[in-house]
């Protein structure tokens, strides 16, 4: 995965093949304990885990959300018939300031076509001494703490910067990738 290439021999043809992709995978564990062998584990750039804690007024504003949006979703499929309404301006501007799934899309191939930042030395100095703080921490994760994960940390801070239009990866950049890798927001500063 962190290659990102795949070298294939068949057929008396030798040849290496890019496979940048994108893998999310999840799973259960049991007493906050991720079951998995430490080569595999520390492959991932970042882990997230998603916890689903009983609480009464979460639970209530979650169900309010859904059914908001039943309603919104039934009021789209009127809209058509409604369009001449006092109500179809306003709706039509809320719309406009939503991003939908294309323009999403173009958004990030925009970003990923046009952008290729590189490292300032104040994010490259971030992000060592961060790393460097966790390998000779005695509370350090030995499975995620490796070179791979000071790779993640550069990707994740240059994945970023593009996502805000930037040719140079910025401190902050670097604090968003440390934050992400599991560091609390005074980590980095």
């Amino acid at each position: 995965m962190e290659q990102q290439t795949i070298s294939v021999a068949k057929a008396g043809v030798v040849c290496k093949l890019s496979t940048k992709t994108t893998i999310l995978a999840a799973m259960n564990y049991r007493a906050g304990v991720i079951d998995l062998a430490s080569p595999l584990l520390s492959r991932f750039d970042l882990i997230i885990e998603l916890k689903d804690f009983k609480d009464r007024q979460w639970d209530k504003e979650l169900f309010s959300h859904l059914v908001h949006h039943e309603q919104t979703r039934d009021m789209a499929a009127d809209d058509a018939q409604q369009r001449d309404s006092p109500h179809s301006s306003r709706r039509r501007r809320h719309d406009e300031q939503q991003w939908n799934m294309e323009r999403l899309r173009r958004y990030i191939a925009t970003v990923k076509r046009k952008f290729q930042p590189q490292m300032s030395a104040a994010a490259e100095k971030l992000l060592s001494a961060w790393y460097q703080e966790q390998r000779l921490s005695a509370q350090r994760d030995a499975a995620r703490t490796t070179v791979r994960m000071l790779e993640s940390l550069i990707r994740i801070s240059q994945a970023h910067a593009r996502l805000m239009f930037r040719d140079a990866v910025s401190p902050e950049d670097a604090q968003v990738a440390i934050q992400l890798a599991g560091g609390g927001p005074d980590d980095a500063l």
